[in-house]
């Protein structure tokens, strides 16, 4: 895959690399060590560039109005998500929250699945198999 301005085959520039790298260094130096925070950075920075062509300028306005610190970066997050489907992103999320800290007395997984919207719950089975099971007929 080539990047915007790097060296092709038919010779062109290779200034967009070395741009890009910049960008790369320029966020390995503001994750301070944290992976989490490059992922969830080069998710956002990614979607970027294949949803809206963001130029590298673009890319850097993003990542220096992006919060440096996961919490921070959480709330972000939260708080972009569409007004419409907020409701539901924080409901799912204290639900999982609560199922992580179920080791300390929390809710089962079953409580998960109860919060789903009807339209979002994986269907369990249709019918069920033991009934055509001979121990069932006997």
């Amino acid at each position: 895959m080539c990047l915007p301005g790097s060296k092709t085959a038919e010779g062109g520039s290779d200034r967009g690399t070395a741009e890009y790298e910049d960008l790369i260094q320029e966020i390995v130096t503001r994750a301070e060590g944290v992976f989490l925070w490059v992922h969830l950075v080069s998710r956002t920075l990614r979607i970027g560039v294949l949803e809206h062509g963001d130029s590298i300028d673009m890319l850097r306005r993003k990542l220096k109005h992006l919060p440096s610190e996961l919490g921070e970066f959480f709330r972000h997050m939260l708080d972009s998500i569409d007004p419409i489907y907020q409701k539901e992103a924080y409901r799912t999320l204290a639900v999982t929250l609560r199922l992580v800290d179920s080791e300390r007395g929390g809710w089962p997984l079953f409580f998960l699945w109860l919060a789903l919207p009807v339209s979002k719950k994986p269907r369990v089975c249709s019918a069920s198999p033991m009934q055509d099971s001979p121990a069932i007929r006997a």
